[in-house]
């Protein structure tokens, strides 16, 4: 049952199973009729879970076979983020703009820096609404620092949301602009940037940390 595997796969990527949630995932997407509403969201988590589980590659694939035609016809995920978040209906577009944000992400772990900058500007011109901006510029951002434009991908962290809207996502910002800030040799002011967390006794993501203390000569606990 399609709605069973779900729901499984959601309480499995909940314990941090998420090789096993997004096997479970892609096989009941596999099996789903095409026009079924959970399709898009089956896609979408296991594309997500293989992320977290390191094998971008298949996440790609995952993403991408969501973001055929009949995703738009998977509106769930829009009645469970207004139901989080309190937004307006017609806000989201169901999991369509999610779908592009994993597309991004997984080519930016794979290296596929021009997939990375024509799913950002597809975003940009598709889904001007989406409350996935930050992250989507986010993204951008590390996309500027590996193609060796940290001066430009200052200049954008810089003109971030104020904190509120960032949300979870406020210790990746600033820890993205701490390291822009190391590769583009201002060590001061990764370090400011750095303690500003520390201080604050944000818990930086351990993957950005340990490169914030190889360029920047901050630690963190």
């Amino acid at each position: 049952d399609t709605e069973a595997a779900y729901w499984l796969g959601r309480i499995e990527e909940a314990q941090g199973k998420w090789r096993r949630a997004a096997d479970r995932f892609s096989q009941a997407a596999n099996r789903a009729p095409k026009d079924h509403p959970r399709l898009a969201a089956l896609r979408y988590h296991a594309g997500a879970n293989l992320l977290k589980a390191g094998h971008a590659d298949e996440a790609h694939t995952e993403f991408e076979l969501g973001r055929q035609p009949a995703d738009d016809r998977s509106n769930d995920r829009r009645a469970e983020r207004r139901q989080a978040t309190d937004q307006r209906p017609g806000q989201q577009n169901g999991w369509s703009d999610d779908l592009l944000v994993g597309v991004m992400r997984a080519s930016l772990v794979l290296g596929r820096w021009d997939d990375v900058e024509q799913a950002v500007h597809e975003f940009h011109n598709a889904f001007p609404d989406s409350n996935l901006a930050a992250e989507v510029e986010l993204i951008h951002a590390a996309l500027l620092i590996a193609r060796r434009q940290p001066d430009a991908a200052i200049e954008r962290l810089e003109a971030s949301p104020p904190a509120d809207d960032l949300g979870d996502l406020a210790p990746f910002w600033q820890a993205e602009l701490a390291i822009a800030y190391a590769e583009s040799g201002q060590y001061g002011q990764a370090r400011r940037v750095a303690a500003t967390l520390s201080d604050n006794g944000v818990r930086t993501p351990p993957d950005l940390s340990k490169a914030i203390g190889q360029l920047a000569g901050v630690a963190f606990s």
